[in-house]
């Protein structure tokens, strides 16, 4: 738990430097929230696409970033945490925690979702202001929704931090993969606009299949009701996941050769 608070206060930290940093970081949401507000009113989506975007261009991008931030962050966060133990030479204290270390990771993962709320407070505000079909009902699935793929994306972080300790580098790669994954599952613009090759190839992306759920629960043409099936499966695939996943990082990490920093951990 000290290890816990530790590097929670060093990431808060990180994350909010100074006292008015909670500010700046809302200023700089707001002035997200404006530029795609000006630049939704710029652009016209083809006639193939208006049924795709019924509420408009601005709720399209609003609804595309929401679905995906929380999964985004719990992808990419075991691997960018690791790695900073490798920049500050100090892998030890993560060696000596052996089988913990993968629960200290789920929590510094969950933590950096609250250290995201303000992003998500405005982002949810901006929506409510604007939609006319999100209310209280379809948010409370949305919420739902983004808790049972918490699990599957916690699993796939782990498995993304195996990669890092077992290679000692490969970090950039994963974030490069979150950023690309918000392209071509559909935050911006539809994915139909890529090459069918490249649908194929990023179809079977988790965040693909999120995102489209989400929109339609946001929307109300969908609860949880109607998806309770696949939200079952997506949940125990999750847990399966997540399982397998501190089990092999638990393995990798008691293999580690302590005084290797920026090397492969494992010979």
């Amino acid at each position: 738990m000290l290890v816990l608070t530790f590097l929670f206060s060093h990431e808060l930290r990180l994350f909010f430097p100074r006292w008015f940093s909670p500010f700046v970081q809302a200023i700089i949401v707001l002035s997200s929230l404006i530029f795609y507000w000006y630049f939704s009113k710029s652009i016209m989506a083809a006639p193939s696409f208006e049924g795709e975007m019924p509420e408009g261009y601005f709720i399209y991008i609003i609804v595309g970033e929401l679905s995906l931030l929380w999964p985004g962050i719990l992808l990419a966060n075991s691997s960018r945490v690791i790695k900073q133990f490798y920049y500050k030479r100090a892998l030890d204290n993560l060696l000596v925690l052996k089988e913990k270390a993968s629960g200290l990771l789920i929590k510094m993962s969950l933590s950096q979702m609250l250290l995201q709320s303000i992003k998500y407070i405005l982002y949810f505000a901006a929506a409510f202001y604007f939609s006319q079909y999100i209310n209280i009902g379809s948010v409370t699935n949305f919420l739902v929704l983004q808790l049972v793929y918490v699990p599957l994306f916690l699993g796939l972080g782990l498995l993304a931090g195996c990669i890092v300790v077992y290679f000692g580098r490969g970090e950039k790669i994963i974030q490069l993969f979150v950023s690309a994954s918000y392209v071509l599952a559909g935050v911006y613009f539809p994915s139909t606009v890529f090459p069918k090759f490249v649908q194929d190839i990023f179809k079977y992306s988790p965040f693909n299949d999120l995102i489209q759920l989400s929109r339609s629960t946001l929307s109300g043409n969908l609860t949880i009701v109607d998806i309770k099936l696949k939200l079952c499966l997506y949940l125990l695939l999750g847990l399966a996941l997540l399982f397998v996943s501190q089990k092999l990082f638990c393995y990798l990490i008691t293999k580690c050769d302590r005084p290797i920093n920026h090397r492969p951990l494992i010979s």
